[in-house]
């Protein structure tokens, strides 16, 4: 879960959210903590959205933008598991510094944020951390899950295949852009966060910000500048979550999604998705023969 997609798309209090999802499923919940330090009111508001997850029974945090040990040591107190988005071997050090258990590995191929190196450079690059490694990046199908399991990772991580599933509430002309779209299609822009992101190419598309927000994205204000840019994201999707599709049509300039779009032919049932990954895992003869099961 994601808190301020949460609380701020959808509408939620954070705790009430999470206890709504208790009582849709008695599987283990995951906290997205994107610990930007920018703004103070942020930094507090996560600070205690994690307490509060913590509170609630959630026991497994992913960390991204930011330097994560203050987070292991609140997640470490109750007995949990921080694992924290890299992009090369500094980032994983210093993660490993602050004391994860494990490493989500973003690759070239991601959606949402990205690395610049292919799944196969990033585990040799990290291979030797000994931590747990998880692929980030590229896994649409059976094919790049086996993959990146015989390449060497403990398990991967997977987004955009999920957006074109009959349970997820996106947009439909979302889920449409993701079936219908290529290898091809897929680039990448700064004005969503300041950072690269993946999205399909639109009419409206535009790679890089105004001349102000780069000279700010590259001044000592960096990090407010992200900020704002990730408000107004949220802002966008706050409105266009609400509002009805043939009003907002000519506004939805990016969807993000990552190059595993090239996999995805329909839009599909989660379940039936996750059926055939896990049947393709046990047919693989270079896998069944591992002492533990793959995280997925």
């Amino acid at each position: 879960m994601q808190p301020v997609s949460l609380t701020y798309v959808h509408g939620w209090d954070l705790r009430e959210g999470i206890r709504y999802m208790r009582t849709l499923t008695d599987k283990p919940i995951g906290f997205n903590a994107l610990i930007e330090k920018g703004s103070k009111k942020y930094f507090e508001k996560m600070n205690g959205w994690i307490d509060i997850a913590l509170e609630e029974g959630i026991r497994f945090f992913v960390t991204s933008l930011g330097k994560p040990d203050w987070v292991c040591e609140k997640v470490h107190a109750y007995g949990g598991v921080v694992y924290h988005d890299v992009t090369n071997r500094k980032w994983a050090e210093k993660g490993k510094e602050c004391g994860v258990d494990g490493l989500i590995c973003v690759n070239d191929r991601a959606g949402g944020h990205l690395g610049d190196m292919s799944m196969g450079e990033m585990y040799e690059e990290l291979r030797d951390m000994e931590l747990p490694l998880i692929c980030a990046g590229g896994i649409g199908s059976e094919k790049e899950l086996n993959r990146a399991l015989e390449l060497g990772y403990d398990g991967v991580q997977m987004g955009t295949r999920f957006i074109a599933t009959t349970e997820c509430n996106t947009p439909e002309d979302y889920k449409t852009a993701i079936v219908d779209a290529g290898e091809e299609d897929i680039t990448w822009t700064n004005r969503l966060t300041g950072v690269p992101i993946s999205v399909i190419k639109s009419p409206g598309f535009k790679q890089e910000n105004s001349w102000l927000m780069r000279r700010l994205l590259h001044s000592r204000l960096k990090h407010r500048a992200r900020v704002l840019l990730n408000a107004n994201s949220f802002m966008r999707l706050r409105y266009l979550s609400r509002s009805k599709s043939k009003n907002t049509a000519n506004k939805k300039k990016y969807y993000s999604a990552g190059k595993s779009v090239d996999t995805v032919h329909s839009i599909e049932s989660a379940t039936i998705i996750m059926q055939r990954l896990g049947e393709s895992l046990n047919s693989n003869p270079k896998l069944v023969d591992k002492s533990q099961d793959p995280v997925v």
